[in-house]
């Protein structure tokens, strides 16, 4: 029997690839593994197969890998820095793919920092999920017939940044993403910067060619899925009638009973000058988000809670 697994991760020359390549090797699942790499990687190494590529996320990178891969399923590691997979975790990711018929899966994970093993859980991909830079980890394992079929749909699509964007999209359109809440392996963080120096970059002018990639693979799939509004602005006369607050925060909201309670309370400890108010639509959660969200909003008037009407599709 074939083995079911082809493996893509990212080479630069650097020693934890070797590390990732010594761990995949006794594998019994997996075929073969693919280092991506660029003109500056130097040498493949031994018994690893070679695709090189310009840019990492970009989309001719995922053309390249779908035509590459031969076996039912395809494991991506989307990040170069290292990863050191627990016992059995390619096979715990192999078993969910296969029960649950998914597109993609990923995990849970621990940061490696400093020597220490820290628990960093993910959060669940829903449907209608489309932030660019949604969390999935550095492991994630495809379905090949998916994968290969999230490409095609993505072929007029030329991205340089926003090709993985783009490619989970299309795979989130037809088949189920799956988060395994167990921590299968442990990464270090190829960002350094803490979490409040990170958060702005996307405003960054540097980073304008990024944000206009996202923006247009966002674009196609709200399309795709029915979901576009065409955007018609009208300028606001703000003086038709008084306004109790300067400045409203809204969150929208489902099922983040764990996350929304700190982020409801960062937002009302703000000090300003003017009144403000906070708006959390509550997309009918059923975690026990509701309840804490009426709790904040019995305690202070500035938190309205809205919780939309269902509409029928």
């Amino acid at each position: 029997m074939s083995k079911p697994l082809t493996v893509f991760l990212p080479y630069s020359g650097q020693e934890h690839t070797r590390k990732i390549v010594d761990q995949l090797k006794p594998s019994p699942l997996v075929e073969s593994i693919c280092l991506l790499s660029t003109r500056s990687a130097g040498q493949p190494l031994p018994g690893c197969n070679a695709l090189a590529v310009d840019a990492l996320y970009g989309s001719q990178t995922f053309r390249k890998i779908a035509a590459k891969t031969a076996t039912p399923y395809t494991l991506l590691v989307i990040q170069d820095s290292p990863v050191e997979f627990g016992q059995f975790a390619l096979e715990r990711l192999l078993s969910v793919a296969e029960l649950t018929g998914s597109g993609l899966v990923y995990s849970d994970y621990f940061d490696l920092v400093g020597g220490q093993r820290v628990s960093h859980p993910v959060i669940e991909h829903q449907l209608g999920s489309i932030r660019d830079d949604f969390n999935f980890g550095s492991v994630l394992l495809c379905d090949s017939k998916a994968l290969k079929q999230a490409v095609a749909a993505t072929r007029r699509q030329d991205f340089q940044y926003a090709g993985f964007y783009a490619l989970w999209l299309a795979l989130s359109r037809s088949r189920p993403v799956t988060r395994v809440g167990e921590h299968l392996y442990g990464k270090a963080e190829p960002d350094a910067r803490r979490s409040d120096q990170k958060q702005f970059d996307y405003v960054d002018p540097k980073n304008r060619a990024v944000q206009i990639e996202m923006e247009q693979a966002a674009t196609e799939h709200l399309k795709r899925i029915g979901a576009y509004l065409k955007p018609r602005f009208k300028t606001p006369n703000l003086d038709e009638m008084p306004f109790e607050n300067e400045a409203s925060v809204i969150i929208p909201v489902k099922n983040r009973v764990k996350t929304v309670g700190d982020a409801v309370s960062s937002v009302l400890k703000q000090q300003t000058l003017f009144p403000f108010n906070l708006i959390v639509v509550d997309n009918h959660s059923n975690d026990g988000t509701t309840e804490l969200l009426r709790a904040f909003a019995e305690k202070d008037r500035r938190v309205i809670h809205v919780i939309p009407e269902r509409q029928d599709c």
